[in-house]
């Protein structure tokens, strides 16, 4: 998960799950296969690669730093004992950041309307067009879960998570760019950054989704079920359920 946490000192498991998605699991790569798993601090790198060295020379174990660049992170950037097996590792399936920049983070999270109307934000990967709908995804990570994506300050998108295993890079955004109190919100390449205006941005002190593109417009959903833009003091709010 691209977040170094560089404000967090101590070293912590991550939870474990043996009925569900957290490890330990079975899988295949560099990653496959785990039974525990640990968030250790920059401060304590080095004792704590020495430790495994030095006390669990029997034991698999890998080590990968977090700099935002996950596909180097993920691979030639990370450590493990000499006598890991020799893995064809697949970068495919991370879930962003995948060039970084470095500091890239994102978090996986899916938008329930607080206002108005009940459902959470879906969008459609063949037409590009959002909506609200009943319910959320769940544990089940599709057209209802979103990658929060910050690559820099001033470029930061809300990416579909599909359900194609993969990225398929397509973020909230307007296909003709307008900025305007009305105009639609479609699902556009993420690329097209300034001509598709797919700068969005989480705002947790308003619970809005709101552009970076076009400045003091957010995210709205309409009785209607349409998804357009309006200025943030009327826009929609939205409960971000943050799910990794």
């Amino acid at each position: 998960h691209p977040n170094a946490s560089s404000e967090y000192p101590s070293v912590c498991a991550f939870p474990t799950n043996f009925s569900g998605t957290k490890d330990p699991w079975t899988g295949e790569g560099l990653f496959g296969g785990a039974n525990y798993a640990f968030f250790v601090p920059l401060a304590h790198a080095v004792v704590a690669m020495n430790w495994w060295r030095q006390y669990h020379e029997d034991v698999y174990y890998m080590m990968h730093v977090n700099t935002g660049c996950e596909n180097e992170d993920h691979s030639v950037f990370a450590m493990k004992n000499m006598e890991y097996p020799e893995v064809n590792q697949s970068l495919t399936g991370l879930w962003c950041c995948h060039e970084g920049p470095p500091s890239c983070t994102c978090d996986i999270v899916q938008y329930e309307l607080l206002s108005g109307s009940t459902g959470c934000l879906v969008g459609d990967v063949d037409t590009g067009a959002l909506s609200v709908e009943a319910s959320c995804d769940g544990e089940h990570w599709s057209t209802g879960t979103w990658r929060d994506t910050t690559y820099t300050d001033s470029l930061r998108q809300v990416e579909i998570y599909g359900d194609a295993g993969t990225n398929v890079f397509l973020c909230v955004g307007s296909m003709d760019g307008t900025c305007a109190e009305g105009a639609p919100l479609d699902l556009v390449d993420c690329s097209l950054v300034d001509s598709a205006s797919s700068r969005f941005f989480w705002d947790p002190t308003e619970q809005k989704l709101a552009s970076d593109s076009c400045s003091g417009l957010c995210m709205n959903a309409t009785s209607s079920g349409a998804v357009v833009f309006a200025t943030c003091d009327e826009a929609s709010t939205w409960n971000r359920i943050y799910l990794d």
